[in-house]
């Protein structure tokens, strides 16, 4: 296993998390308390500059030709995609607490 896909793995599990809370404020509040709630939330943003880097990675892949055209095109579509609900949340959680 490759430290590029350990670090995958712990960004895509903390932005699991940023999803969980942004659908379900409740239920997240009541695992995580007050402090590691603040903790986890400054993790937030790693999570997004990470899913952007990974982005950028998969369009250097495409475009240089390294590997499998296939293979690079999910990749890049997965990184996108996880960009995006990522930037989602971001807003949806903004929205939700300026309200």
């Amino acid at each position: 296993m490759s430290k590029t896909s350990v670090v995958k793995g712990i960004l895509l599990g903390i932005s699991a998390l940023m999803v969980w809370e942004t659908l379900s404020a409740s239920t997240f509040g009541m695992i995580f308390k007050p402090p590691v709630k603040g903790a986890i939330e400054l993790l937030y943003f790693a999570a997004l500059l990470g899913s952007v880097v990974f982005v950028a990675i998969a369009a250097y892949r495409l475009v240089c030709r390294r590997g499998t055209v296939r293979y690079n095109v999910l990749n890049l579509l997965f990184s996108l995609c996880w960009c995006l609900v990522l930037v989602s949340c971001l807003i949806l959680m903004a929205a939700l607490t300026a309200i």
